[in-house]
Formats: structure tokens, C-alpha cells, sequence
């Protein structure tokens, strides 16, 4: 195990996670640590070349678009964020000026249970033929626990991991351990490749690779 101080940022904590295509990104939900280390995941290492997939329970894409544009200075390849469930409005316009505007596009699916169709929408949109230029930010699988039942979200978290392995691309998982039993923890990390820990008080990352 790794243990990282959070103020060595996110190339260290790339550093640390390697080539896992596969992570669970565990902490606090709105923690804006979380979503720091996904950002960082999906700008990383390249962002221009990368095709940016962000799968969003918690936000709307415009502000999925101004996050990014805040922590970001430079545009991805492609960005594309779907919004799963209630539409919400942008807390505030995106930022203006930061980088030309990026290959961005958005889609919605209505439903969290409509797992299927999440699955397909999802899969469908990895375009990249180099190897680790898909990234995919999932936030969060804890608001999609509550619409299904645990073992739905297994088998869905299960079947996309392997579609994302398969395609060459890496995806980024978040759930809030707070809100989960410790054994519902450890059967979704059976099939991550890494674990990537915000600690509630203490100013560090915690990396576990399998």
C-alpha cells in the first residue's frame, strides 16, 4: 500500500494507481477532493489527447463543463458528459475564455435503474483506437445504490469494467463508504483494479493496488 499526502497531487497519485484500468475512488460525496482526483484522472496525462467521458448523478454538464474548465487549462479531444437521473440546472454559467471551445457534447438517461441502457450509452461513446485515451469519471455509484439493488449495480459496475478493459479505456468509479456497509465496499472492489482512498479528516490519499 501507498500512502499519499494529498498535497503531492494528482501526477503523484497517477503515479501511484500505474496502469490500473479499473478504480474505485472512495470519499465523502461533494467532497471537493473527489472531485479533484477524478478531474485529474480524466486530464491525465495528456488532456488534449484524451477522450473525456463524465457520467454524472450529482450535476449538471454545464457544470460539469465549468469544473473542468477550472481545474483544466487545456481542452480534451472530446468531452462528453451524460447526466443519469433528475436534471439539474448550472449553479452558475461555465467559465468563459479558459481554452477554445472543447468537442463537447451531452446526453441524459432518465432513469438510474435503466441500468441497460445506461450500460449501452456509456460503452458506445468510447471512440479513441490508442489505448488509455478513453477515461470515464463515474459519480456517483452511491446515488445509483439507491435506486437499485445492490447486486444490479455489481453485475452493471462488473460488465462495464470489463467493456472499458476490452475497449482499452480506464474508468473511474466513486462511491461514498459512509453510506455503504464495509462488506458492499469489498465486493465493488473485487472488481477494480485499485482503490483510491479521501480520507474524512486527514489531509492525505491512501492508493492500494491490488
Amino acid at each position: 500500500m501507498d500512502r499519499l499526502d494529498i498535497s503531492a497531487g494528482p501526477t503523484t497519485v497517477s503515479d501511484a494507481v500505474g496502469d490500473a484500468t479499473s478504480v474505485l475512488l472512495t470519499g465523502p460525496t461533494r467532497d471537493h477532493r473527489v472531485t479533484t482526483e477524478g478531474v485529474s484522472f480524466l486530464s491525465s496525462p495528456e488532456p488534449a489527447a484524451n477522450h473525456v467521458h463524465w457520467v454524472t448523478t450529482l450535476r449538471s454538464p454545464e457544470d460539469a463543463v465549468r469544473t473542468w474548465t477550472d481545474q483544466v487549462a487545456t481542452a480534451p479531444a472530446s468531452l462528453t458528459v451524460v447526466g443519469v437521473g433528475e436534471r439539474r440546472s448550472a449553479a452558475e454559467p461555465p467559465t468563459a475564455g479558459r481554452f477554445d471551445e472543447p468537442a463537447y457534447s451531452t446526453a441524459h438517461v432518465e432513469s438510474p435503474s435503466a441500468l441497460t441502457t445506461l450500460g449501452l450509452r456509456l460503452t458506445d461513446g468510447l471512440t479513441s483506437t490508442v489505448a488509455g485515451r478513453d477515461r470515464l469519471w463515474f459519480e456517483s455509484l452511491s446515488t445509483l445504490l439507491q435506486f437499485v439493488p445492490s447486486a444490479d449495480a455489481f453485475r452493471f459496475l462488473h460488465a462495464l469494467s470489463a467493456r472499458l478493459t476490452g475497449a482499452g479505456a480506464a474508468g473511474w468509479f466513486h462511491l461514498d463508504p459512509a453510506l455503504h456497509d464495509p462488506r458492499l465496499l469489498h465486493t465493488f472492489l473485487s472488481v477494480c483494479d485499485a482503490r483510491v482512498s479521501v480520507d474524512v479528516d486527514a489531509e492525505e490519499l491512501v492508493v492500494r493496488r491490488r
